[in-house]
């Protein structure tokens, strides 16, 4: 167990990418804010291909996955005096874009078989100032999808999809991002598709296409009367945007990366495939969330391991990931904080939290999350491309966790502090 152990690289740039790369840097035009040289924009390309991917009528690329979340919110008139539903265990994103969008996010806790956003406590939370729900699929499964559009149904709730963890997934064989009337994807370095950060917003609804395209543009559109040397883009003023947009760069990575994204998620699939049947033999101190039967294709942007419930209270997970990072030589790591403990969400420091007449209406001490709080203790999580092993990387892994479960003094030494969860 001296030798480290030397993981697939990631992002991967393949020869598409090099050349790809090479021809906007020759173009002259980097942005879609750029004059139009006479070839149709890898931002537009991109667009298309998405689109084509998820069987969606319309993708609107954006600067990053915050930036998505802030383009649907307008795009769909979520503002001040409107509440947001929000998972409670999430990345700090969600709840900060809501924020900033002018609306109040309303936290509400997760399934513990998912960790996605309880449909049943969801519905308990929803109020008449209730106007949307950010619904998280995360920690390679997939949240209730039928249970929340039944909720936006019955309540006429917009229903957001953050699938930033989920590229390619997939609920009765229809890919997530397209159930609700939004759908936005994060596409930064530790995604499975990735142009270092970039995002995507998607919709079969053509209104809000429009919106979405002026939200992320300073209220402009693309023109149909293209002219060489000119701008491709026309004021029309609908919706007051601000610049989100997706670069020529990122966007010609994207359209290089997306063919191998089914490839890869095969690849991390059969790595969890071979790890779980042999770690059930080896390690009996962990197990893995369910998996629904209606998630024909679940996307491991990591794998989550969970500490059995009769275990769990001898480990401390914070200074278990640590040790395992040094172990395997990747970084491995809790998931995140639940919102009223996660320090980047600290809306009372907020310029917005002026609109309101209390901190305690933002306060996120105020909302019981006691699931969450509990699942903070029990997972961690391998990330995607430690899963790109083809050969014995998931034996490797297997030891490296009996190692330390059978030298528990060894992880309980360990005081390295982890710099980041993914």
């Amino acid at each position: 167990m001296t030798n480290k152990k030397e993981w697939p690289k990631w992002p991967i740039a393949n020869n598409e990418t090099f050349q790809a790369i090479q021809l906007v840097l020759k173009s002259k035009r980097w942005t879609v804010t750029g004059p139009y040289d006479g070839k149709e924009s890898y931002e537009r390309t991109f667009s298309k291909m998405f689109a084509s991917y998820l069987n969606i009528k319309y993708c609107t690329p954006v600067s990053s996955g915050t930036s998505g979340l802030l383009v649907a919110l307008n795009g769909l008139d979520i503002g001040y005096g409107d509440e947001v539903l929000v998972p409670g265990l999430t990345w700090v994103a969600c709840a900060s874009a809501t924020l900033t969008s002018g609306a109040k996010p309303i936290f509400v806790d997760i399934d513990p078989d998912n960790l996605a956003m309880c449909p049943k406590l969801a519905k308990k939370a929803i109020t008449n100032k209730t106007k949307a729900i950010i619904l998280v699929h995360p920690y390679c499964r997939v949240a209730d999808i039928e249970e929340f559009v039944k909720l936006s149904k019955e309540f006429d709730l917009k229903l957001i999809e953050d699938c930033s963890q989920a590229h390619g997934a997939e609920w009765n064989n229809k890919k997530v991002g397209t159930f609700g009337d939004v759908g936005v994807f994060s596409m930064q370095q530790s995604k499975v598709l990735t142009s270092g950060e970039g995002g995507a917003v998607v919709t079969n609804s053509l209104e809000l296409y429009e919106k979405f395209e002026q939200a992320r543009c300073d209220g402009r559109v693309f023109t149909k009367n293209k002219v060489k040397g000119k701008l491709e883009l026309m004021e029309k003023g609908e919706v007051l945007g601000s610049n989100y947009c997706m670069s020529e760069f990122h966007a010609a990575i994207l359209c290089s990366s997306l063919s191998e994204l089914d490839k890869q998620n095969k690849i991390r699939q059969q790595f969890v495939d071979k790890f779980t049947k042999e770690a059930a033999l080896t390690i009996p101190e962990i197990e893995f969330l369910p998996l629904n039967a209606r998630v024909v294709k679940p996307t491991y942007y990591n794998l989550v391991i969970k500490f059995k419930d009769n275990f769990c209270h001898k480990i401390d997970i914070e200074k278990f990931v640590n040790a395992l990072s040094e172990k395997i030589n990747a970084q491995v790591s809790p998931i995140y904080q639940p919102i009223s403990f996660f320090k980047l969400y600290n809306p009372l420091i907020s310029a917005k939290s002026r609109l309101y007449l209390s901190h305690e209406e933002i306060n996120p001490d105020f909302f019981q999350l006691n699931n969450s709080i509990n699942a903070r203790k029990k997972h961690f999580t391998i990330p995607n491309w430690v899963l790109l092993d083809e050969e014995d990387g998931y034996i490797y892994l297997i030891k490296c966790i009996r190692y330390l479960l059978d030298n528990m003094d060894e992880v309980n030494n360990y005081t390295k502090l982890n710099q980041e969860s993914f």
